[in-house]
This record gives structure tokens, sequence and C-alpha cells, in this order.
């Protein structure tokens, strides 16, 4: 576990709230909210965006609704919490934050 204090991801929440992305779709997990999953769709793909705040990393994942395939699962590390609204921003707008926009 890393040995800094845990990320604070109030404005990390605040961000994917103004992408009109449902309250109910956002929920902690862990016996001391180690962490965050954010539910969402697209057009295309259903999508799943994990931060682990006590690792300073996140998962995700899209499957594609039209195949039923995984198209992206990858984990990446971040520093702060800008970086990490960042991974989570072309996430949100691409299948993967690495990959074009389709």
């Amino acid at each position: 576990m890393n040995t800094l204090s845990m990320i604070d991801v109030e404005p990390f929440i605040k961000e994917v709230l103004e992408k009109k992305i449902p309250e109910e779709n956002i929920r902690s997990f862990g016996k001391h909210n180690q962490g965050i999953v954010v539910d969402f769709e697209t057009e295309t793909h259903l999508k799943r965006f994990t931060v682990w705040r006590d690792y300073l990393r996140c998962d995700y994942e899209a499957l594609c609704i039209a195949t039923d395939e995984l198209s992206v699962y990858e984990s990446e590390e971040f520093d702060n919490v800008e970086q990490l609204i960042g991974i989570f921003d072309r996430f949100y707008h691409n299948v993967s934050p690495n990959s074009r926009k389709i």
C-alpha cells in the first residue's frame, strides 16, 4: 500500500457529475472507502472506471454493446487528482485514454 495518505477524490467526483453521469452510478468500495467505481454507457460501449485511492491507480474497461466483447481493459497509475481527471476525461470520450476519438 502507498505510504502516502489516500487521495481526495472529491474533485474527481465533481468532474464525473459534470458529465451528467447519475450519482447512483458512482459508488465507493472497501471498508475505508479505498476506491470509487463509476459505471456509464455511451452509444457503443458500457464502461467502468475504478479508482484505487490507496494505490494511486485506476483501472478502466469498455464492453462493446454490439459484439458483447471487451474492447479495453487497462490499468494506469497517477500522481495527483489532476492526472486522474485527465485519464478519466480521455476514457469518457474514447474507448481507451490512449486511443483516438470514436
